[in-house]
């Protein structure tokens, strides 16, 4: 017996699609994973059309994100992804294999991992963040000569220009929020985030992070006033992601679907309003 196509047949209901005139594609797209550290990180990209099944093995007992929403936990998931979602892990052993079946009219299923990058006059430095570890590359502009620069067991990171280099900033498992300054310098900083992003624009060094939902900022003109206060910037609703422009002073957050965009206050000793500059649906 199918007992993948069954579990589908189950969790989208099939049957009445198949009266359909026009059929959804079936298809079945599965990854792999093993020896992942300990901790929480993406692990999947699901896109596709209409409802799709999500099939998981694991050899450990983990709990499983949709978009940042728990969804079950055990060795074994089951669930739905409505067209396009980001499958997340969370356990506290290593897990020696792990295998995602996504089944459905799915379009692509991805190994998760983002990039973040930016450059000066002769450089280009981008970080990958892949299961549970961060990797950064500095290459000069117009040449196949990467060279790494850091690899850490963080869950996700961002990079801007800083001076003669680039400053990096790094979200460990337990949410600090480590800098790693182009000297080789490091600072630490104990946010609780879940996400950091970073900029400079007009000598001023530019940290943005969430933390359960709140998004805070602050803007500084020298590394030693990070440990100051961290303004946050008032909006009714859960932020789920935050990304600050390269070289100005705009930060981009999305929540409910939809993206805003803000211009960050120039004197940032003023309490911060909100405004939205944009609006666009996904």
């Amino acid at each position: 017996m199918d007992y993948g196509k069954l579990a589908y047949l189950k969790a989208v209901d099939l049957e009445d699609r198949l009266g359909k005139k026009e059929k959804n594609k079936f298809t079945v797209s599965t990854v792999t994973y093993s020896d992942l550290p300990k901790g929480t990180f993406a692990v999947a990209s699901v896109h596709g059309e209409g409802d799709i099944a999500v099939m998981i093995q694991c050899s450990s007992s983990a709990s499983f994100f949709v978009d940042g929403t728990k969804i079950c936990e055990g060795v074994s998931a089951f669930f739905k992804v409505n067209g396009s979602g980001n499958v997340s892990v969370e356990c506290n052993e290593v897990i020696k294999s792990l295998r995602i079946m996504a089944i459905g009219n799915v379009i692509a299923l991805e190994h998760s991992g983002t990039s973040y990058a930016d450059y000066n006059d002769t450089h280009i430095s981008y970080v990958v963040c892949d299961r549970g570890r961060v990797k950064a590359y500095i290459t000069p502009i117009g040449k196949q000569e990467e060279r790494l620069v850091l690899d850490e067991e963080c869950v996700q990171a961002d990079v801007a220009s800083y001076g003669d280099g680039f400053i990096y900033a790094l979200v460990d498992k337990n949410g600090g929020v480590k800098i790693v300054l182009p000297n080789g310098e490091m600072r630490y900083l104990s946010f609780g985030a879940d996400k950091v992003s970073v900029s400079t624009h007009d000598v001023r060094l530019i940290i943005a992070f969430l933390k359960k939902g709140k998004l805070y900022y602050s803007a500084v003109s020298s590394i030693d006033q990070l440990y100051g206060t961290y303004p946050r910037i008032h909006y009714s609703g859960d932020v789920d992601d935050v990304r600050l422009v390269k070289k100005c002073g705009w930060i981009l957050f999305s929540s409910g679907g939809k993206c805003y965009a803000k211009e960050l206050e120039s004197r940032i000793e003023r309490r911060d309003k909100i405004s939205i500059s944009m609006e666009v649906v996904s």
